[in-house]
Formats: structure tokens, C-alpha cells, sequence
């Protein structure tokens, strides 16, 4: 849908405010257009998988990991044919951390298992085992960091 808007609404309106909204997004030079949308749609796939504490907002924890500072760079892919893509592999690490903190059922699921159920397959897909290359411990400092923003308590049992 297009709106026309005249020199006087664009004085008016706030652009970041925008850009948070998700209505808007911002290029820089060389750089692909980027939708979050595409990796929430992908891990909320396994949405039932989350821990019953966790299923209100789940969708913002997810937000707030890839937007920090130090996951946002490495989100999508910048260099050869997948360039801007979401970095599944990345992705997939994000979600072990999150498994591992019982932010998704880890008695009742694997990572293996939710890997299967995201790629909607029965076998071991290569996002699953080449994820481990993104497993780094400054990723799982940052997913920590962020876990105790949710909830303090929580974090006592944060690996």
C-alpha cells in the first residue's frame, strides 16, 4: 500500500520511530536489504517448543538477541552467492544457547529435533552440524547478558 505524504509529513514524521515499527527500513551503502521477519517466521516454527515462562515473549527475546550489537553484523550473510541471507548457522548456535538455558524444552527436545522440525526434514541437515563453528563463548556472553534483562532469577542456572 502507498501513501501520499507532502513535504509538511515528512517534516513531521519521526524516521526512526518508523524503522522500529518495522514499517520503514534503511539501506547502507552495499547492503542488502535485511528482514528480521524472515528469521522470526524461521524459528517460529518451534514456537510450542518454548518453555511455558518464555512463551510471551519469545518473539521479543529473539529480537532483542538479533539486534544486539554484537549479534546484528553477523545476522545475514555478506559475501558470495547467499549474500544477504539470514546466517542459519548462526541462528541455529543461537537457538543451542537458548535450549541449553531452558528457554526451549530441552527435556523433551534436542537440538537435533528442533533443527529437523526448522528445516521440516528427518535428517541431519548441514545447518545443524556446521552451526558449531558459530557456537563461540562472546555469543553466549551476549545471550546471557540479554536472559538477565528478562528475567534475573532465571539466570542463576544460565550456562
Amino acid at each position: 500500500m502507498y501513501v501520499q505524504v507532502t513535504e509538511q509529513d515528512l517534516q513531521n514524521i519521526d524516521i526512526n520511530e518508523l524503522v522500529k515499527q518495522g514499517v520503514i527500513y534503511r539501506l547502507t551503502q552495499n547492503t542488502p536489504p535485511r528482514n528480521l521477519d524472515t528469521i522470526l517466521t524461521y524459528v517460529g516454527r518451534i514456537e510450542e517448543c518454548v518453555t511455558p515462562a518464555f512463551r510471551n515473549c519469545i518473539v521479543q527475546l529473539w529480537k532483542d538477541i538479533l539486534c544486539s550489537e554484537t549479534i546484528k553484523p553477523k545476522i545475514f550473510i555478506t559475501k558470495g552467492k547467499n549474500k544477504g541471507n539470514p546466517n542459519l548457522y548462526l541462528v541455529i548456535a543461537i537457538l543451542e544457547i537458548l535450549l541449553q538455558n531452558n528457554i526451549y524444552n530441552k527435556k523433551e527436545y534436542s537440538l537435533l529435533t528442533l533443527c529437523k522440525t526448522l528445516e521440516n526434514t528427518n535428517i541431519k541437515s548441514n545447518i545443524y552440524t556446521s552451526s558449531q563453528v558459530y557456537f563461540t563463548h562472546e555469543l553466549a556472553v551476549t545471550i546471557r547478558g540479554i536472559l538477565r534483562t528478562y528475567s534475573p532469577n532465571l539466570t542463576k542456572g544460565i550456562k
